[in-house]
């Protein structure tokens, strides 16, 4: 994320991706976190 701007440049930036995972911060087990993949995030149709 250090290419995100601004709001618009981060939805361009997440857009190139193939895959975007959300990390839950609080799940932080043994030095791994807790992911989750996003299918079809509605936020990247606002471009």
């Amino acid at each position: 994320m250090l290419l995100a701007k601004d709001y618009r440049n981060l939805l361009k930036t997440l857009r190139s991706f193939k895959n975007v995972y959300l990390i839950d911060e609080a799940s932080f087990i043994d030095g791994y976190y807790i992911a989750k993949k996003i299918e079809k995030p509605s936020f990247l149709a606002q471009l």
